[in-house]
């Protein structure tokens, strides 16, 4: 079993391309070879910064992993009972975890923001 510390770099260079893809996606003007691209790299930076906390997605698949897949501590037998009894479902608590993880994602305004 591998753990965070031994994926954590292939995860991230892997969800940074993609969000890049997504980024693009949703704002062709961030292409580099588009006409629409901001001559400005102020105004450059603001669009792709906007574009991609559209898809901030490591930090949840990073809580998901860390916090409900395989809290840490927890033998792989309790989390595969709990996994049998919840359904797959994440419980109450690990819910609330998610959902505070998710505000503080939310609230991310700038590349120096809190990162959770």
């Amino acid at each position: 079993t591998a753990t965070w510390e031994e994926v954590c770099v292939p995860v991230v260079e892997e969800s940074m391309i993609r969000g890049a893809m997504w980024a693009v996606r949703e704002d062709p003007g961030l292409d580099p070879d588009h006409p629409a691209r901001p001559a400005d790299d102020e105004a450059y930076l603001a669009r792709a910064l906007a574009a991609r906390l559209k898809s901030c997605t490591l930090p949840l698949a990073v809580h998901c992993l860390r916090h409900v897949a395989r809290p840490p501590g927890v033998p792989l037998r309790d989390v595969a009972a709990r996994y049998d009894a919840l359904l797959g479902q994440p419980s109450v608590a690990q819910q609330r975890r998610l959902q505070a993880a998710l505000r503080a994602v939310r609230g991310v305004r700038t590349c120096a923001g809190p990162n959770p």
